[in-house]
Parts: structure tokens; sequence; C-alpha cells
């Protein structure tokens, strides 16, 4: 957010995860242990890529994970916002959120919050296609 420096400090009570996100070698790796999942598992996931990172959104018993990535979850005081499960931002949830759909009226909701200040919309996650991670698994170097 322009002119706005928000800051991250572990969280008393990690939120439970809903969404698992890596990037790099990470997000390979994410893919590689989703692809090994069985059709069932497969198909309660959601995805997004962007760039070289890989978000998969389930409940939190249907995440796979890998070392190295990352997990986001929702605060009932900001539903719109997926946040780092285990870093809560240093001003209200409520205060970002409304800050957020304030400066990005045309981005569509969920936000994804990374730790890095990067505001990722995962409004477009689709059902995952193993044909389809599979290939970008394979085009990524």
């Amino acid at each position: 957010m322009r002119g706005c420096q928000v800051s991250f400090t572990p969280r008393g009570e990690p939120l439970a995860p809903v969404c698992v996100y890596a990037g790099g070698r990470e997000a390979l790796s994410l893919a590689a242990r989703a692809l090994a999942s069985g059709e069932d598992a497969l198909a309660r996931l959601s995805g997004l890529v962007t760039g070289d990172h890989l978000f998969l959104l389930a409940a939190e018993e249907d995440l796979p994970w890998v070392d190295g990535c990352r997990f986001l979850g929702r605060d009932a005081a900001a539903p719109s916002l997926l946040l780092p499960t285990e870093v809560a931002p240093d001003v209200p949830v409520d205060v970002l959120e409304r800050a957020l759909r304030r400066h990005l009226p045309e981005a569509l909701l969920p936000l994804a919050i990374l730790p890095s200040r990067a505001v990722v919309s995962l409004a477009v996650a689709a059902k995952v296609d193993r044909g389809v991670l599979s290939r970008w698994r394979q085009d990524e170097p």
C-alpha cells in the first residue's frame, strides 16, 4: 500500500491454514507432492500459479506441504484476506482489509497477503488439473 508500512510480528495462536504456497524450487516440490496425490485428494485442491509461485487452496487436512512452503489462513476480522498463519500484521486486520480494498478497488477477492508485503489476488484460483499442473512443473527451469 502506498505510504503505509505494515510489519509482521509472531502470532500468539496460529491461524488454521486454508492455503499453501511456495516459490522457485519449493513450488516445484509442492507441485510434485500434489501430483503424487490420488485423484480424490487432487480434486479437493484449487490452485493458482503466478510466475514461479504456486498457491494451493483446500481444507487444512487436504493441503500438501513440503519443506520451505508457507501457509495462509483466514482471520474472522478480515474474511477477504488470506494472511500468514504464523505472523500477524502490526495493524488491526480489519483496518488492513479496508485500506487494501480502498487502495486496490479493482482487485478481486480474496487477497493473499504475504510476509514480503506482496498482495496476490486468489480470485481466479481454479480446480487443479493434473495435466496443467504437470506441464507447468515441467516448463519451470
